[in-house]
């Protein structure tokens, strides 16, 4: 379970449960974004399945369940719609191509609509036999009461900045650089391994928290006027985007605490920011979700 970059104890757990043949039909992984959620979920299946992560998301017996993706805009819509757990219920229904387990792994699960909620609770309250599902949100309250009662909950915590130093080192970044990366990361390995392996995106992330750092002493004009010109009109509707300036920003904020002169207004803006990027995760513009960040200082 080397792929998944600290988060010891829960590996430990698993491969327990996994070798005394005692899983759970279901768990819910919560915990913040990029802290590994996913990884787990997709070492975990690889390793019920017996076969390797490379070939988990061809697997027959496996069912990997995102929002779908916008025909004519090619974006990744932000709600999962109830076709799509009717399909996976329909799936996990026959029989294991395998003769073993089957595998659901819902990533998108607080972003269902209520119908979708309704059909995962009925499979939840009556599963078929050796089925497995597994479920990511942010957070337990991310998703109905009925759903996560009927669901074990693993909650993931920020992974040790020398665990996450180590695999970057290991992955071939340079001492300096991996330690600045996991300064960054705050805890999400998610965040150091995407900035090493994708220059732009980096650069990208250093342009953000620069302009986010000058106009921090502006007017309420000039943030507002950031707040409307930062992105481009197509980037608005783009949901990694936005959700890519608010990480760049929370650093920013976070970066904010060790001065105590700024630590109290930091702590403030960290609740507005949390505020927004959980309003423009249920869909409010996102050009209003970075007023209301800017309107804090």
């Amino acid at each position: 379970m080397d792929t998944v970059i600290g988060h010891e104890p829960v590996k430990k757990a698993f491969e327990r449960l996994i070798l005394n043949g005692s899983l759970s039909h279901a768990y819910l992984f919560t915990g913040p974004e990029s802290v590994g959620k996913t990884t787990l979920m997709r070492m975990l299946s690889a390793r019920v399945l017996g076969t390797s992560e490379e070939k988990i998301a061809v697997h027959p017996d496996c069912s990997w369940v995102t929002c779908p993706v916008d025909e004519k805009t090619g974006v990744r819509k932000t709600i999962l719609p109830v076709e799509s757990i009717r399909d996976l219920r329909e799936s996990l229904a026959m029989s294991a191509f395998s003769g073993g387990w089957r595998v659901a792994v819902i990533e998108d699960a607080s972003a269902m609509n209520a119908a979708a909620a309704n059909a995962l609770l009925k499979m939840l309250e009556e599963p078929p036999a050796r089925t497995l599902v597994f479920l990511r949100a942010a957070r337990p309250d991310d998703l109905p009461r009925t759903i996560v009662s009927r669901a074990q909950v693993v909650r993931l915590k920020p992974v040790a900045s020398h665990a996450i130093i180590s695999a970057l080192v290991e992955k071939g970044a340079g001492m300096k650089e991996a330690q600045e990366l996991a300064r960054i990361a705050c805890g999400r390995p998610g965040i150091a391994l995407r900035f090493l392996l994708d220059r732009q995106a980096y650069a990208d992330w250093r342009v953000q928290t620069e302009t986010f750092l000058r106009h921090l002493h502006l007017g309420v004009a000039d943030r507002l006027a950031l707040a409307k010109h930062l992105l481009s009109k197509d980037e608005l509707t783009h949901y990694d985007r936005g959700l890519a300036v608010f990480q760049a920003w929370e650093f920013v904020l976070r970066d904010g605490l060790r001065a105590p002169e700024s630590s109290r207004r930091s702590v403030g803006a960290l609740e507005r920011l949390a505020q927004s990027r959980e309003a423009f995760r249920r869909h409010t513009p996102l050009q209003l979700a970075f007023e209301h960040v800017l309107l804090s200082f």
